[in-house]
């Protein structure tokens, strides 16, 4: 489950134009105190894109129907 990220945003970066949205995919599950994963970033090392991804996440997962 922890390598999620990095899978999908190894198959995103593919694709010509989108290194940067990749990079933002990659980082998605880092936390705010360092506890998240890929890399353990912290503060303000989570790039802010990657932050409100993180937030739709949570989102999609609070109103969706996941199984």
């Amino acid at each position: 489950m922890k390598i999620h990220s990095v899978i999908r945003a190894q198959i995103v970066e593919r694709f010509l134009g989108l290194k940067k949205v990749a990079q933002i995919i990659r980082r998605h599950q880092e936390h705010m105190d360092g506890s998240g994963y890929p890399e353990g970033l912290r503060g303000d090392q989570i790039p802010f894109l990657s932050q409100v991804l993180t937030v739709c996440d949570v989102y999609s997962t609070l109103i969706g129907n996941r199984l």
